[in-house]
């Protein structure tokens, strides 16, 4: 009988939370505000407003997997928050596929295009550096601070082939095989009073990622024999027959 297959998808929203003593005086008038005294033993930070409200960025990311060729078609929905003290007029992303190790096979996310949530006829212009795993798109207009920008993209990616931490193992379509997504669709960059814009390219040692905190939805459509494996809460599945549609929620929100 034919083994199962796995499919992995990696989505992490982390949430962190800091205390530290013994620190010496220090104030900041940054939106991030911190207090320290000497005689304290502790200080409170004032985290940007976008923390105090909740008024994070959201994302529906919805995809359909190619198990044949490790290629998968995928859509994602931003509602990107600016919670940074300065109006903007493009935002970068990451593409970090291209970086990871291969044998045959690198891997690859094809940006097909960009447009304007409620007004798909209205393409937003990007730029793709290759060389640097990036992409930039061009908003259509100034993007002030605690206020949103809405747009699609459409991209393909194909996982590469080596030992990183995106890729497929086995080749047998009669056995078992696992596919890791490991940020296989773009992901937006994190902008901060110290580098402006992050826009560092993939390492393949250490942690080398740093992503802002947001909202993820989910959905997925995958070979019925395949066994899924993501971060989030599976609310719904949906049988077509040689598929599953799976959809899950990584967060709630309204």
């Amino acid at each position: 009988m034919k083994n199962p297959h796995f499919i992995i998808i990696f989505l992490l929203v982390i949430f962190f939370t800091l205390s530290f003593s013994s620190l010496s005086e220090y104030s900041s008038d940054d939106n991030n505000e911190i207090s320290i005294n000497e005689d304290s033993s502790s200080f409170n930070i004032t985290p940007k407003s976008a923390q105090i409200t909740g008024n994070f960025s959201k994302y529906d990311l919805s995809v359909i997997m190619d198990e044949i060729n490790s290629f998968i078609r995928g859509n994602l929905s931003v509602n990107f928050y600016n919670n940074d003290p300065l109006n903007l007029t493009a935002i970068p992303f990451h593409l970090y596929l291209s970086g990871m190790d291969y044998n045959l096979r690198q891997g690859k996310i094809e940006i097909v295009n960009i447009t304007d949530l409620e007004n798909p006829k209205i393409a937003l212009p990007f730029q793709v550096y290759s060389s640097q795993q990036i992409m930039w798109v061009n908003l259509t207009e100034e993007l002030e601070h605690q206020k949103r920008a809405q747009f699609l993209i459409q991209f393909n990616s194909t996982l590469p082939d080596g030992l990183d931490r995106a890729n497929s193992h086995g080749y047998d379509v009669n056995e078992t095989r696992i596919f890791k997504f490991t940020s296989f669709y773009p992901i937006p960059c994190v902008y901060d009073n110290e580098d402006g814009w992050n826009i560092d390219p993939y390492l393949p040692a250490g942690d080398p990622f740093y992503f802002d905190m947001a909202y993820y939805n989910l959905t997925i459509e995958a070979p019925r024999d395949m066994i899924i494996a993501a971060t989030g809460r599976l609310e719904q599945k949906i049988d077509k027959g040689a598929t599953i549609q799976y959809f899950c929620r990584i967060q709630q929100y309204s």
